[in-house]
């Protein structure tokens, strides 16, 4: 009994040291108790926030528009469509990146780590990386005035940093933007001082006319005026036509001939197809009236025939003598 009794005790003291070096995911009771706690709490912490990043996903861009649409005046179509998408864009990813930390900080609770030496870390490491990322600083915080200031938005063509392009996408960090010739610019948002928006709440049409000096002016004033009224007319731009090309003023009279500019507005972003279809009307009416719109080279300057250097006295005096014979010869004829 008594050797029974210490065999026994033998093989729970190795199993207690067995046991003790197992791993916690190799010990199935173990196991079980981490997951029926801390593991649903976790599975729990990644549906709610999935489903709250689901909701804010769907919600967000209708409750948006909904509050832009009511809350700001009627302006050109497009604008506010404009707005709403861009901040849309902008609330679900700031709200993905909350989201994501909070969730982070919540697994790393339940996983044993304590929060306090990480937010302190954490705390010391942004002050570090202010100091050494100031630009990032300077990216955010102009972000913010752009989307709050509704400086630009996505869709609108602007010049920003000295590059022209449509605007793809913008967040709190940067602006892409997208050229006529398809190249894509990520410009860092601490590098826009200024920004001009080619297409906000309208585009002009900017076209100069020179006239010839020797045309009828008032003639192709008028010409100018009908061609916007039929721009106007057409169904191709009758809806994008704000307010139809006419000659505004008479901007110089030169040597070339007179300039007027031929000004009008459009829809955001129609600008280029109305100046294009504005000029070509234009010249197919000035071509009609046999105006000249261009200037005429001066014609060159005719060259004098030379006159025939005057004899030289030796030959005068031989002109004179045989002028002398051959009348004499006419005197004795018979």
């Amino acid at each position: 009994m008594t050797g029974y009794a210490a065999r026994t005790a033998l093989d729970a003291s190795l199993l207690h040291r067995l046991s003790g070096s197992v791993p916690l995911w190799l010990q199935p009771a173990q196991v079980r108790d981490w997951l029926s706690t801390h593991g649903l709490r976790i599975a729990a912490i990644v549906i709610v926030l999935s489903l709250a990043q689901l909701v804010v996903r769907r919600a967000a861009p209708h409750a948006i528009h909904r509050a832009i649409v009511v809350g700001l005046p009627d302006g050109v179509p497009g604008e506010r469509e404009k707005r709403a998408r861009t901040l849309s864009s902008v609330t679900v990813k700031v709200t993905g990146f909350a989201l994501f930390c909070v969730g982070l900080f919540m697994v790393l609770g339940e996983l044993g780590y304590s929060l306090t030496p990480v937010i302190t870390g954490i705390g010391i490491s942004g002050i570090a990386i202010g100091l050494g990322a100031q630009g990032l600083v300077k990216d955010t915080i102009n972000g913010l005035f752009i989307l709050g200031e509704n400086q630009f938005r996505q869709g609108d063509f602007v010049t920003v940093a000295g590059v022209s392009g449509t605007v793809e996408d913008i967040n709190l960090r940067r602006t892409l933007l997208r050229d006529i010739d398809g190249t894509v610019h990520v410009v860092p948002n601490s590098a826009i001082v200024i920004a001009s928006n080619h297409t906000r709440d309208y585009s002009g049409v900017n076209v100069p006319v020179l006239i010839a000096l020797g045309a009828d002016l008032d003639r192709a004033l008028a010409i100018a005026e009908q061609v916007g009224e039929t721009l106007a007319s057409e169904p191709r731009f009758a809806a994008d036509i704000v307010e139809p090309p006419h000659p505004a003023r008479i901007e110089a009279i030169d040597e070339k001939g007179v300039t007027v500019r031929v000004l009008g507005r459009v829809r955001p972003g129609r600008a280029g197809a109305a100046t294009f279809e504005y000029r070509r009307l234009l010249k197919q009416a000035l071509d009609a009236e046999g105006i000249r719109y261009a200037p005429v080279a001066p014609l060159p300057p005719q060259q004098a025939t030379p006159s025939p250097p005057p004899p030289s006295p030796q030959h005068a005096a031989k002109g004179n003598s045989s002028h002398a014979a051959e009348a004499s010869e006419h005197e004795h004829a018979p």
